[in-house]
């Protein structure tokens, strides 16, 4: 039986990066350790136990793990899908999942009629949405193309419309 109040050492590895995080075996003689990584890779994990003077001390193997980025999800829609020359569009959108309490920057291309990208950016708030103005011009067929870098823990993301513009 575990010893209530122990303190568990757990040391994880992937290439170059290392750490250890400390849990208390609870009551019950169970003990957790909720970690999240922040490197992709292939992991490994093990936990120790220094012992006392009663019990020797204890490890277990290491037990191997993958983190993968975060698949995302980015949804763009436009207010018309056709407009008058100098008329305006709103842009919304949803991403999902979200990092809570980092800002996310979206951006934007408009493609104009002949191929000439203008870029503009945007941030989501904190429930995914995104809302921004554009007024195309000149006349003819434009695509808008919101873009979500990727970074360490979350996968890129794209959505695309058209908009024609008379």
């Amino acid at each position: 039986m575990p010893v209530v109040g122990a303190v568990i050492m757990f040391n994880y590895s992937c290439s170059d990066k290392k750490f250890v995080r400390y849990v208390t075996v609870e009551q019950n003689g169970s003990f957790t350790d909720l970690s999240m990584p922040e490197k992709i890779g292939n992991w490994t994990v093990s936990a120790s136990w220094q012992g006392d003077e009663t019990y020797f001390a204890a490890s277990t193997d290491q037990k191997k793990f993958v983190v993968q980025r975060v698949p995302t999800s980015l949804t763009c829609s436009i207010s018309k899908e056709t407009i008058e020359s100098g008329g305006k569009i709103t842009i919304t959108g949803f991403v999902h999942p979200i990092n809570i309490g980092k800002p996310i920057k979206l951006e934007l291309a408009f493609t104009m009629p002949n191929s000439t990208v203008i870029e503009k950016y945007t941030y989501v708030n904190s429930e995914g949405i995104f809302n921004t103005e554009f007024t195309p011009q000149p006349p003819g067929t434009w695509k808008v193309q919101a873009y979500l870098a990727g970074d360490n823990i979350y996968m890129s993301s794209t959505s695309e419309s058209s908009i024609c513009c008379q």
